[in-house]
């Protein structure tokens, strides 16, 4: 993209490229990084960070680029910057002091004339701006809270602040200059195209040559080396402004910018070098929104294979007998007892019994069916937890640690309740055909010697895996009994599969609502096509 292009506010490659940047604003808006795999908080921050650029610097500079040039004061706690932004304009324009931090509420001064250019741009939003006639025209002065405040949002609204300027001020101290978070600052700056110059203040007029070729070298060695530097020596404690002569050649450097092709220049090559920085950016961005999609149907096969695998342990544990037996054998001792049934089937192999102990049987068999669910329901609640705490340790291992934090998984009492009653009814079904179709003798004496409701008992803690009860209901009802048992088994599994499988579909839709979109990445790769394109 030629210099042309920008001067000429917006023709139609101006226009080109004001459009794709703001169709870019909507990309990134839209991404999203909820899945905590590595790197996710860092794109998150990127993205936050981008947006800032675009909002508040490359969109509103393609959109105007006769709008001030905004100078950002910048530094470390305690570096000064608020003293020499008073300093530059002959006022206490911003508050200085000892009290950290004093910059809290972050202050733009722009001539007077300008103020209405300044007040159409998304920065008031972030900023207080007073007006001075110090300032030249055509340049406004930010004086940004400090990059490693102790307070959080001060450091947030430092960094958005930054990402808005046309150039940077960056203030440091001899003792602060050597510190890795304002290097880091200033490499991501460069890298991102943006305009810096540095202002070493209170430096020692003893080791003052020391200090200013060891901070030129370290420049050199950052790719910094055509940053302008300037020295303002230590003088001492002191209140209020600095000295005239202190800070002049900062001024007459920035009277010097305020110019109009000068001021354009430094937004201009700002601006080309912030968008040409932009494709490396998005391309994190793209590749991050990758890994979200991948981490996400990663996460999704996983779980899926894990609950395939308990549904597998269960009905096979239904089929051994081994998932409800043991607890349905104590509740069947208790009916047992109480109902006599080891006096039902008498010598001739067929059931017996008197009208007064079938309906003794048929209160006892009433209260021990709802122990009986009872049991199916809690077993049903323990194969829930036991998928749940499968499946977390299963996601606690994708991608070496890695996890996704899925909203917390709803009660599914009524559920089992449901369920187990469904079984309960369709077990009565299939009971009551089997004696209705069955001409057994041995059945025929049974359903006389036992009402409906004991005979559903205790095929239904046969069907549980109680092993007394399997015996005693093939001894009533003969070895055919044993397809009833089976299907019933059967219905029992089914109706826990259905309970799994809502664990998953839990988990399907707790990541279908992250709402990543697989196209996402590769929109945001148009963009960088579209930019490079304009080279």
């Amino acid at each position: 993209m030629g210099p042309a292009a920008l001067h000429s506010g917006r023709p139609s490659l101006g226009t080109s490229v004001y459009d794709i940047v703001k169709d870019l604003q909507a990309d990134v808006e839209s991404l999203a990084f909820p899945i905590s795999v590595d790197g996710a908080a860092q794109a998150a921050e990127q993205r936050t960070l981008l947006l800032a650029q675009l909002e508040d610097h490359l969109i509103p500079r393609l959109a105007e680029l006769s709008t001030p040039g905004i100078i950002v004061v910048a530094g470390s706690t305690g570096a000064g910057k608020s003293t020499i932004t008073n300093s530059l304009v002959g006022e206490d324009v911003s508050a200085a002091g000892l009290l950290r931090p004093t910059t809290v509420e972050p202050v733009l001064v722009v001539h007077p004339l300008d103020e209405e250019l300044m007040r159409a741009s998304s920065l008031v939003e972030a900023v207080k701006i007073v007006t001075h006639e110090a300032v030249p025209r055509g340049i406004a002065i930010l004086d940004a809270p400090d990059l490693d405040s102790v307070r959080d949002d001060n450091r947030a609204t430092a960094r958005r602040l930054l990402e808005s300027a046309d150039l940077w001020l960056f203030v440091t101290t001899s003792r602060r200059y050597g510190d890795a978070l304002p290097w880091k600052t200033l490499t991501s700056a460069t890298e991102r195209g943006t305009s810096v110059a540095m202002i070493l203040n209170r430096a020692p007029k003893a080791s003052l040559a020391d200090v200013r070729m060891d901070l030129l070298t370290r420049l050199r060695e950052h790719g910094m080396e055509r940053t302008p530097l300037f020295v303002i020596e230590d003088i001492g404690p002191h209140e209020g402004l600095l000295p005239e002569e202190a800070v002049r050649p900062v001024r007459n450097w920035l009277t010097t910018l305020s110019g109009a092709d000068q001021a354009r220049a430094v937004i201009v090559r700002t601006l080309r070098g912030s968008l040409e920085a932009l494709p490396p950016r998005l391309n994190e961005l793209a590749q991050a929104i990758d890994q979200q999609v991948s981490a996400k149907d990663l996460i999704n096969s996983r779980a899926k294979e894990v609950l395939v695998e308990c549904v597998t342990d269960i009905r096979s544990s239904l089929v051994d007998k081994a998932l409800l037996g043991g607890a349905g054998a104590a509740q069947w001792s208790l009916l047992a007892t109480s109902s006599r049934y080891d006096k039902i089937v008498g010598r001739s192999g067929y059931a017996k019994g008197s009208p007064f102990l079938r309906t003794r049987r048929a209160d006892s068999a009433a209260r021990a069916e709802e122990s009986f669910k009872d049991i199916a329901e809690q077993a049903a609640l323990d194969v829930l937890a036991s998928a749940r705490t499968r499946v977390s340790d299963a996601l606690a291992g994708v991608r070496g640690g890695e996890f996704v934090e899925l909203s917390e998984f709803p009660d599914r009492s009524e559920d089992v309740r449901a369920a187990v009653g469904d079984w309960a009814r369709q077990h009565h079904l299939l009971v009551s055909k089997f004696l209705e179709t069955s001409s057994s003798k041995q059945v025929d004496a049974a359903t006389r010697a036992l009402d409906s409701k004991s005979l559903d008992t205790i095929t239904l803690a046969a069907a549980l895996g109680v092993a007394p009860a399997g015996d005693l209901a093939r001894r009533l009802l003969g070895n055919e009994i044993e397809d009833v048992l089976a299907a019933s088994t059967a219905v029992l599994a089914d109706e826990y599969d259905q309970l799994i499988l809502a664990e998953y579909q839990h988990i399907h839709e707790s990541l279908a609502r992250l709402d990543l979109e697989e196209g996402a990445s590769a929109r945001i790769r148009v963009r960088v096509a579209e930019l490079k394109a304009l080279r």
